[in-house]
C-alpha cells in the first residue's frame, strides 16, 4: 500500500509544479480536477489503510479506480485539448503515466488482498 501512496504523492508533486506555470482558465480548471481526484483517492486510501484485507468493502477496487480514472482522464483532456507549453506537456504526461501505473497497482493489490 505504501507504493500506492507514493504514486499519489508523485501526482501531487507534479500538480504543484504545474500550477506554478501560467495557464489559461480552461487548463486551470482541468488541472483542478486532477487535484480533486488525487485528493479523493488519498482520502479513500486513508480510509482503507486501517482495515484488514477481509474488512475491505466489496467495491474497493472500483472505489479506488474511479478517482484514478479521473486523474488519467483529465490528463488526457489536457494533452488533447488544452494549449500547453512543452514543460506543461511533460508534467501532464508524467501525471498520466503515474495514473496508469496506479490503476494497475490498485487492481493488483486489492484483488489479491480481497
Amino acid at each position: 500500500m505504501d507504493e500506492i501512496f507514493a504514486k499519489v504523492q508523485q501526482i501531487q508533486t507534479y500538480y504543484n509544479q504545474l500550477i506554478t506555470l501560467e495557464m489559461d482558465e480552461e487548463t486551470q480548471e482541468d488541472a483542478s480536477e486532477i487535484k480533486l481526484a488525487a485528493d479523493n483517492l488519498l482520502n479513500q486510501l486513508n480510509l482503507v489503510k486501517s482495515l484488514k484485507p477481509e474488512e475491505y468493502p466489496k467495491s474497493i477496487v472500483h472505489d479506488l479506480r474511479s478517482p484514478v480514472g479521473g486523474i488519467s482522464g483529465f490528463a488526457e483532456i489536457m494533452l488533447d485539448a488544452d494549449p500547453l507549453t512543452d514543460e506543461q506537456v511533460t508534467i501532464v504526461e508524467s501525471i498520466h503515466a503515474i495514473a496508469v501505473e496506479l490503476r494497475d497497482m490498485v487492481t493488483s493489490h486489492f484483488r489479491q488482498e480481497h
